[in-house]
């Protein structure tokens, strides 16, 4: 959407989403979504649920329609939406049951002749690294491709092989002030998607808050097939959490024998301790904290792809 609004987050390789109010005195359970690209395919969908006077509710539309996302992004598009048959029945009031939204396509990135599929992730760490994570979803909103960075002011290179489609790029901090801000002492660092050859997809601005993101259409001839193996999701369970100082860290999700480090921050984002786990089946891992202040730390850890889980304790 062009709307200023909007700007900050815009589902544009993703579904289109609507919001939709009841504006009439019966309980809205159903009514029926007709909507596309002007010019392009029309798509229905049926939607159910149930929505009392003046009660909204947002809707995602499933639209596969390549104009969407195929194009000139320099162009301006009409996409365009109409709602009716609430409940079954014709619509007392027509005249608010039409909206449309103008926008540009995703920028479409690809190499000459089409005959590379290679992406790679450069990421400049700042002091506090463990804030920083990045992600990569397809147009369905599936995980490809995420990783933490466990050592400040470092250089991070990392090649991806991306099948033809519509991706979303984030680059997360958790601190909330970005990969470069000039009213803290966290240094600069900076993530950029870079070309094979030489040049950029992108080059993120390191100044923007909690996080930052880039829908794109990535065209190649070339098709990756990767073997997809069930993972489950890792996770991290500290306790007693507020301690005296010794927590427990329970570890799940992982495979047994790796190797995980951890390290330990406080409140200003200082590195405090720093250590390794070998997973075990089982096996509690300690963090002990006695000599310490009191205080909120942080617990990072990363595994060998570069996962990272986190925790906030407190020593009482």
């Amino acid at each position: 959407s062009d709307d200023k609004l909007e700007s900050r987050w815009n589902p544009i390789c993703e579904s289109p989403t609507v919001r939709i109010r009841n504006n009439g005195s019966q309980l809205l359970t159903s009514c029926q979504f007709s909507y596309g690209i002007e010019g392009g395919a029309t798509a229905t969908y049926e939607w159910t649920g149930n929505l009392t006077f003046l009660e909204s509710v947002e809707v995602e539309l499933p639209y596969d329609d390549p104009t969407l996302y195929v194009g000139d992004d320099e162009e301006w598009v009409l996409f365009e939406v109409e709602v009716n048959q609430p409940n079954g029945m014709v619509d007392e009031e027509p005249r608010n049951n039409k909206a449309n939204s103008r926008f540009h396509r995703v920028p479409t990135w690809s190499y000459p002749d089409l005959d590379d599929n290679r992406l790679i992730v450069w990421t400049k760490t700042n002091q506090v690294a463990w804030e920083t994570s990045v992600e990569l979803l397809d147009a369905a909103g599936n995980v490809v491709w995420e990783r933490g960075y466990p050592t400040a002011n470092t250089t991070f290179k990392d090649t991806l092989s991306l099948n033809q489609g519509c991706y979303r790029f984030t680059v997360n901090d958790v601190g909330d002030d970005g990969q470069s801000f000039w009213a803290n002492s966290d240094g600069s660092g900076y993530t950029r998607l870079k070309k094979v050859a030489g040049g950029n997809f992108i080059n993120f601005e390191p100044d923007f808050g909690r996080y930052i993101s880039q829908a794109f259409f990535f065209q190649t001839n070339l098709v990756t097939v990767e073997e997809e193996l069930p993972v489950s999701p890792a996770s991290m369970v500290v306790f007693p959490n507020p301690s005296d100082g010794v927590f427990q860290v329970s570890l799940s999700g992982l495979q047994v024998g790796q190797a995980l480090d951890w390290q330990c921050f406080d409140a200003m984002g200082r590195l405090i301790q720093t250590g390794q786990w070998r997973i075990q089946s089982g096996l509690l891992q300690t963090v002990d904290l006695s000599t310490l202040p009191a205080g909120t730390y942080a617990l990072v850890c990363f595994d060998e792809r570069g996962q990272k889980l986190s925790k906030w304790i407190q020593k009482r």
